[in-house]
């Protein structure tokens, strides 16, 4: 279990920036019938080197932009039995371009359903202060921290 601490921002457009690594997502809401609470099942492929990640993610809401997670890394074959074994809610399909820029690992996204782009900067502290670059800052409209609407999990389908 590891506490993640992240801001998320809406922006009008992808910044046109030399991305460190783009990835292809699909994220899949299921609902745990012992616990009621939903958790997230995610296969991302590097679209540089086609290698692709399962992963089982379930995320609990701390406070604004504060939540516990536990991650773990599945197989394909685990992957597929759960997305079989458990109803899918809700699904969303995006890219993820991800940025290393002073000390800090920016992911835009760019959802395949809806139009819309999105920016998560994840923090080691509430605490810890943050000057955005210009490339990011000219691009941005609002901040989302907090805004249940623009949650990953709201903004999926069914």
């Amino acid at each position: 279990m590891a506490l993640e601490i992240e801001r998320k921002w809406l922006l009008k457009r992808l910044p046109n920036w030399d991305y460190d690594q783009v990835l292809s997502i699909a994220q899949y809401y299921v609902e745990n019938q012992v616990s009621g609470i939903p958790f997230r099942l995610r296969k991302s492929t590097n679209t540089i080197t086609g290698r692709t990640s399962y992963y089982h993610t379930e995320k609990m809401p701390i406070s604004k932009g504060v939540f516990e997670e536990t991650e773990r890394t599945l197989g394909v074959e685990e992957f597929e039995n759960l997305l079989q074994k458990y109803p899918v809610h809700k699904a969303i399909i995006k890219d993820r371009h991800i940025k290393v820029f002073d000390g800090h690992k920016y992911e835009i996204d760019t959802y395949k359903n809806i139009t819309l782009t999105t920016l998560e900067v994840e923090f080691n502290s509430e605490e810890t202060q943050i000057t955005l670059p210009e490339i990011i800052t000219r691009e941005m409209i609002m901040e989302l921290t907090g805004i249940k609407e623009f949650s990953n999990y709201a903004l999926a389908v069914s």
